[in-house]
């Protein structure tokens, strides 16, 4: 009886290779099962890096946009500090031209407000500031404005006279030539045409 029991209780005999197979077997199973979550973890971490480089092209892009930006509207702001000041000069330009223009014959006094004038309007011409043609010309409403007019033609309208100067300033217009301007006649044209 006492081997009965034994048997009973006895560990079954087990070939050392079936061991290593079982063995390797759950080790497989382990593997997998780490291979599968190392896999998603890096497939997340794929993802992250995915979603963090998206985010500094874009931030990039915007720095770009915004220096671009502030870079186009500093220029704009250097180009057109000077226009209100430039506008409160005008005044006194005229005012030397009318000065020299009724002027005493050539005095020192008068040589001596001429270069003033000249060096006035060298440093305004150098910040941009250009008079609009005006006389001889072709009427513009852009850069003229007619204070009078004569119909003696049927042409178009040409500027005569000059009643106040006109300036540009960085190509655009400041003040609008103050004009005096007829029609021209195109017959008499005609005539010197035939």
């Amino acid at each position: 009886m006492s081997d009965d029991k034994n048997q009973k209780y006895a560990k079954p005999e087990v070939e050392p290779d079936e061991v290593e197979v079982v063995e390797a077997e759950l080790a497989a199973d382990d593997s997998q099962d780490n291979d599968d979550s190392q896999a998603a973890v890096i497939e997340e971490l794929e993802n992250q890096v995915f979603i963090l480089q998206n985010r500094w092209a874009s931030l990039k892009a915007d720095f770009e946009n915004y220096k671009r930006r502030t870079r186009s509207e500093t220029e704009t702001i250097k180009k057109n500090a000077n226009e209100e000041l430039v506008l409160e000069l005008l005044p006194i330009l005229d005012n030397f031209e009318r000065a020299l223009a009724n002027a005493p014959e050539e005095t020192s006094f008068t040589k001596g407000v001429q270069m003033i004038f000249e060096q006035l309007e060298y440093c305004l011409r150098k910040q941009g500031l250009q008079p609009i043609a005006s006389v001889g010309e072709p009427f513009d409403p852009r850069y003229h404005e007619a204070m009078s007019k004569d119909d003696g033609g049927d042409g178009p309208f040409v500027v005569k006279q000059e009643l106040q100067k006109g300036y540009l300033f960085q190509d655009k217009v400041l003040r609008a030539s103050m004009v005096h301007v007829a029609s021209e006649d195109n017959s008499k044209e005609d005539d010197n045409n035939g």
